[in-house]
């Protein structure tokens, strides 16, 4: 219930995600309310993630709405291919691994799209490559991956 926010004004840091849950909620939303004035009182950060912004939420309580919307509000949108392409190689290359664009797209086109599958991947080949001594290739990606 609401009461696990009690007391958490103290963090240094708190984030709340999926916002969007307790919109409606007058319980939750008072909860989150007092919370919200409590850590703008003192010296704690809040980070609050929803599937929408303040303006849109189905809130019943105006004064959370108002305090959501002084908020720094940022709309974070999901990557596009290329996108991904670019951070399977930003993270190969972390690891000193060298993805050649081609392999990256050859593992988007077989592989789920969201990123935590993308980089499930990228540790598979990772660990193989590095067993079998061998460079991230197409030839190896499908055997590898049995694609």
């Amino acid at each position: 219930g609401p009461a696990i926010l009690e007391g958490l004004d103290g963090l240094e840091l708190l984030v709340i995600d999926d916002l969007q849950l307790i919109a409606g909620k007058q319980e939750w939303e008072l909860e989150l309310f007092q919370l919200f004035n409590a850590v703008h009182a003192g010296t704690g950060r809040l980070c609050v993630a929803a599937d929408q912004g303040p303006v849109g939420m189905p809130l019943t309580l105006q004064d959370l709405r108002s305090r959501l919307q002084l908020c720094v509000q940022f709309e974070i949108q999901e990557l596009d291919d290329a996108g991904k392409a670019a951070v399977l190689r930003q993270h190969a290359a972390q690891r000193g691994m060298d993805l050649k664009e081609e392999v990256a797209q050859f593992i988007l086109l077989r592989s789920k799209r969201n990123l935590h599958e993308l980089l499930a991947v990228l540790d598979k080949l990772d660990l193989l490559s590095l067993a079998e001594q061998r460079l991230i290739t197409i030839p190896f990606v499908k055997a590898s991956m049995n694609w």
